[in-house]
Order: structure tokens, then C-alpha cells, then sequence
């Protein structure tokens, strides 16, 4: 394997909420979700008749990402649906994927890719009005879906640091990823939601699964280990 100069690598460097959080809001991807989420409320706000509906969308959205998020990341990030898609299109949408794979701690692989926007918001507006047939329960939506992305987007970004969790809440998804990372990229699929690994039969016992080296850089094991 080709030795790699990981010094600029700044997220390896981060090992506090308030550093990771500053270099967070600094990144493009963040950036791009919370003027979303601003345009969306602004317009949501101007539209007025709020009612209960909003609510229940709000929440059926933001709820609903944790499946999306489990069959996204194995089914297309992973090529899992080459089965029933074209295999070259699922190379397309998985390539940037593997790259972070490969360099789980660079920072351009790390968040979502810029260009995915331009697809995902018009797509998630879409949807939400063939569902609802109202435009301001489809701002609602918007809304809650890219602020329940803008959180995974933040969870994801910290399991790339050096920060150590300290509550139970994290440190269960902490380890989970990194174990999808840095034990066998075919198990443990979650981020934000492990519950649905355990539901779905991806989240066996480490010790019964072969330990993968197809990454490049430290190896977290030992201090995950640690922590845990």
C-alpha cells in the first residue's frame, strides 16, 4: 500500500466540540443545507396557515431519514442494488463513497458531495409535493428533511475526529461506523440509527467478523478499543 502524507489532514487534528464545530460551519456542505433550510422556513413563514399537519410532516419526515439513510449507504453507496440497477450508474453514484472508504480521514471525503444538491433538493421537494399537494406542507418537509440531513451531516463529521465521545448516544453510533469503517465494510451500516443494523441483521459481533485492512492513514482500533 502507497505511503500517504496525512499531515494536513485537519480533522485528525480535532478533539473538542468547539473545534470540530468551527471547522464544521466551514465546510461547503453544511453551508449549502442551512441556507436551504433558511430559504425554506423563510418562505414557509411567509406562506403563513400554519395547522397541525405541519407538524405531523415535520415529524414523519425527520423520522423517516434513519431507514433512508440505512438503505441509502447499502443499497447505492455500497452497489447493493446493482442487482436491480445498472451496474455502471451504480459505479457513478458509489465512486466518491469509495474514495472515503479509502481515505476515511480526508476532509473532501468526509462530507457529502456539493454536486449531490443539485439533484437531492429539487428531487425532496418534489416528492414531498406529489405527497402532500400542498406547497406549505412541502416547505414544512424540506425543511425538516434537510435539518435531520444537516444533523447527520454533523454526527458523521465527528466520528471522523479525534474527539472521544462522552455520552452513551454517541458513542453507540461512534462505534458502530467505525466499525463499518475500520472492521468490515459489509456490516454496520447505520450512522445516525443503529437500531436499524440490529432490525436488518448488519450489526453481528465484532469478534466473529474478519477484520478488513482497505484503508489508508492511523489505525483507530486500538483507541476506539480504549474508549470503549
Amino acid at each position: 500500500m502507497s505511503s500517504v502524507d496525512f499531515s494536513n489532514d485537519v480533522a485528525m487534528e480535532l478533539r473538542t466540540l468547539r473545534g470540530t464545530f468551527s471547522f464544521f460551519v466551514r465546510q461547503a456542505s453544511p453551508r449549502i443545507m442551512a441556507v436551504a433550510i433558511a430559504v425554506f422556513l423563510i418562505a414557509r413563514i411567509a406562506a403563513g396557515h400554519w395547522c397541525l399537519a405541519d407538524i405531523f410532516v415535520g415529524i414523519a419526515v425527520a423520522s423517516s431519514w434513519h431507514i433512508q439513510e440505512r438503505l441509502i449507504h447499502e443499497y447505492v453507496l455500497h452497489m447493493k442494488a446493482r442487482r436491480f440497477l445498472s451496474a455502471t450508474l451504480m459505479r457513478r453514484l458509489s465512486e466518491y463513497h469509495h474514495r472515503h472508504h479509502r481515505d476515511p480521514w480526508r476532509i473532501p471525503n468526509i462530507f457529502i458531495d456539493t454536486r449531490a444538491y443539485r439533484y437531492t433538493l429539487p428531487f425532496v421537494f418534489g416528492v414531498l409535493f406529489a405527497i402532500t399537494r400542498d406547497i406549505r406542507l412541502t416547505l414544512t418537509g424540506s425543511a425538516a428533511y434537510f435539518l435531520t440531513l444537516l444533523c447527520y451531516e454533523w454526527t458523521h463529521c465527528l466520528i471522523h475526529t479525534s474527539y472521544v465521545p462522552r455520552s452513551d448516544w454517541f458513542r453507540r453510533r461512534w462505534w458502530n461506523h467505525r466499525l463499518h469503517h475500520f472492521k468490515n465494510r459489509r456490516h454496520w451500516f447505520g450512522i445516525t440509527s443503529p437500531m436499524w443494523d440490529t432490525l436488518l441483521g448488519s450489526r453481528p459481533n465484532p469478534s466473529d467478523v474478519e477484520t478488513r485492512k482497505d484503508w489508508r492513514g492511523p489505525d483507530p482500533m486500538d483507541p476506539l478499543q480504549r474508549a470503549i
